[in-house]
């Protein structure tokens, strides 16, 4: 098995989604890891399949300002490929 087949493999993705569900469970409804909950099974094979054949890209990072604060933040799905 190489090392992007152990990365898409279900046992490593199962892992970061709990992971990443746990971390975002507080996060407002407007986020995205809600549509990455709801749509899950639907994405993990596409997910798969991107990643084994090399066709994953990361996205933007959102910036989000709170006061004089800025916090960056990955996307779901970005989040859970870098987990």
């Amino acid at each position: 098995m190489d090392w992007m087949d152990e990365i898409a493999s279900e046992a490593v993705l199962h892992q970061a989604y709990a992971w990443l569900c746990e971390r975002r469970r507080d996060h407002s409804p407007h986020d995205d890891v809600w549509d990455l909950r709801w749509l899950w099974e639907e994405i993990r094979p596409q997910l798969q399949a991107r990643l084994r054949a090399g066709e994953y890209r990361l996205g933007p990072v959102r910036r989000i300002r709170h006061g004089d604060e800025t916090i960056e933040v990955w996307s779901a799905l970005d989040t859970l490929v870098l987990t």
